[in-house]
This record gives structure tokens, sequence and C-alpha cells, in this order.
């Protein structure tokens, strides 16, 4: 009996652990209704999403060089390594996706964040004007300023961003959209794939304007990771140094020891970013092999602009691994 029935055994194994492999194997796919994708020497892939595309009552803003654009959102090259998500906010004036020039803006993030194993959501958002020309050496217009970018609210006088065009509603929106547009087989991480966002398992972060708009998020949520990148700079001028902005002073519910930040030292904007890591309690760490949280201050060359090295300048790369690419502690 036993030898009758071991090639039959065998086969149906067999059949079941090659199914098991190609199931495990399959590369990642762009939704449907994607605008553009790339996919990189790495094998990871990018994908342009238009926000509207998400929702038609998001603005696209397509014309012009400066601000929105598309969402990019980047996958591992194979789905199987795919383990958590990542939103990432890029600086003022920055598009994830240029439906202009047919460009990813700050690629490197998307290609880096999914070699790490994460779904990469670079967000399109009202990004036009940075938020320190908006308030200049008011401490107290940076909060609302933000709040009305990142929930839609009418609480500044110095934006004008409806929830419907808000960071909150364009991310909701885009994680939808994924539910709906991938493939059955394409099984998105815990964080959002419930019925709701889980914004404990979520990994924030964000560069210069979008790292203050992490903040925010993270004052508000209890999230598994923020990383500033040549933020915060929300700062006024105090006798001869500098003051946090009046929101950066209030409790946040994601604690210090789940942040990790990366400055260069002659950013001209260091020296408020170095304050509000005061503020917030952030001390310098041990180094990028270092398990702590805290902050790195870069102090070689960078290859252009100090301010925008610390999110893609490719030798920066272990420092934004550690920073971004993984939760604290």
């Amino acid at each position: 009996m036993i030898s009758r029935w071991f090639p039959l055994a065998a086969c149906l194994l067999a059949g079941l652990l090659s199914s098991t492999v190609a199931a495990s194997a399959d590369p990642a796919v762009c939704p449907t209704g994607t605008q553009a994708s790339k996919i990189f020497a790495s094998g990871n892939l990018a994908c342009a999403i238009a926000p509207s595309a998400t929702d038609p009552a998001i603005a696209d803003r397509v014309s012009g060089q400066t601000g929105y654009g598309y969402h990019a959102v980047a996958f591992p090259a194979k789905l199987e390594d795919l383990k958590g998500v990542l939103v990432f906010l890029l600086a003022s004036n920055s598009r994830p996706y240029n439906p202009i020039s047919g460009k990813y803006m700050i690629a490197n993030i998307l290609d880096e964040g999914a070699s790490a194993g994460l779904l990469v959501l670079q967000l399109a958002y009202a990004n036009s004007t940075s938020i320190g020309s908006l308030c200049g050496e008011d401490p107290d217009c940076y909060g609302p300023a933000r709040r009305e970018v990142v929930y839609g609210e009418a609480v500044s006088p110095v934006v004008a961003v409806d929830y419907p065009n808000s960071l909150i509603n364009r991310l909701e929106r885009l994680v939808a959209y994924l539910k709906v547009n991938l493939p059955p087989e394409v099984r998105l991480p815990e964080a959002i794939g419930g019925e709701t966002i889980d914004w404990s398992k979520l990994l924030l972060g964000g560069h210069s304007q979008g790292g203050g708009h992490v903040g925010l998020l993270a004052q508000a949520f209890g999230v598994a990771n923020v990383c500033y990148l040549s933020s915060i700079v929300d700062a006024v001028i105090d006798g001869d140094g500098y003051a946090s902005a009046s929101w950066i002073t209030t409790p946040f519910v994601t604690p210090v020891s789940a942040m990790r930040a990366v400055v260069h030292q002659i950013d001209t904007q260091a020296p408020k970013i170095l304050t509000n890591f005061a503020t917030l309690g952030l001390s310098a760490s041990a180094g990028t092999t270092a398990s702590d949280n805290g902050y790195l201050t870069l102090t070689n060359k960078p290859m252009g602009s100090s301010h925008g090295a610390t999110v893609k300048d490719p030798q920066y790369a272990a420092e934004r691994h550690w920073a971004c690419y993984q939760p604290a502690g």
C-alpha cells in the first residue's frame, strides 16, 4: 500500500511546493491606472499615480514646474519581500513624479526603501510654498499652517487647503486605490492592509517641509518610526539663537525613542533644526551601526546642496537606511 501511494503523494507534494515557490516569487506589478512606471537596476518597481485617479476632488496640479505632481509608489522586486510601509513626504516645490518631465524627483528613496522590503508611498501634496516663507518670525503661525495642509482644516490665514486636498485624504484615497487596483496576489502590509490605516505599524519620513508634516502626524498618532531629513526647520530668532515654533513644544504621541534624524553641519538651516532636536529631546546618535535613536550630523563634503544632500546624495545612503527604513530602537 505504501509503495503504491508513495509516487502519488510525492507528485502531489512536488506540485504543492512548486506552486508555493511560484506564488512567493511573484514579481511586483503596478496597479491598473498607473500613469508611468520605472524598473530600477535592483529590480524594484516604481509607479506614478495621478491623485485625481484616487479621488476626483483632488488636484493633480500638472501645470507649472513646481509642487504637487503625481504620487509615486515603489515595490520590492519580489512581492515576498514586502514587509512594511513607509510614507515619505518631499520638500517644498518637489514632485514625487513630474508628469511634465516624466521623471521621479527623489527616485533613490523609492529604490532604497523598496530594497529594505518596504512599500514606499511618496505623496504629492500642496507644497508649492515653504512654510517658513509663509510664517517668518511668527512662532504661532507654523502649527496652524501645517494643520491645514495635513488635515484640511480651515485654521490658517496663510494657506488654503480643503479636506479633499489634505495630506490625510490623499493618503487614505491612495491606499484605497491600491486595494482596488492591485492584483489579488499582492498582500498589502499590516499597516495599510486592514479597513483603516494602522498607524502603529507605519514608518513616516520627510525631507525639509515634508519632515515638518510627518512631525505633525507623529504628534497625533503613535507610529513605528519617524525620520527627519534636514528637518524640522520651524524656528524663530530668539536673542542670539533660535526658539522652536509653538507647535513643536506640544507633547507628541509618538515617543522620542521612535524618532531618528539626519542633518548636515553646513546646512544654513542646521541651527534651527538642531534647536528643534533639543526641544523634541533628540540627542546625538552613536552612528549608523547603533540601535539607538537620535540624530546624525553629516560632516563630509556633500555632492551639491547640503540641505538636499540628506535625501538624495548617494554617499549618505547608510544614514538614510538607519534613519528611515527600519523602526528605531
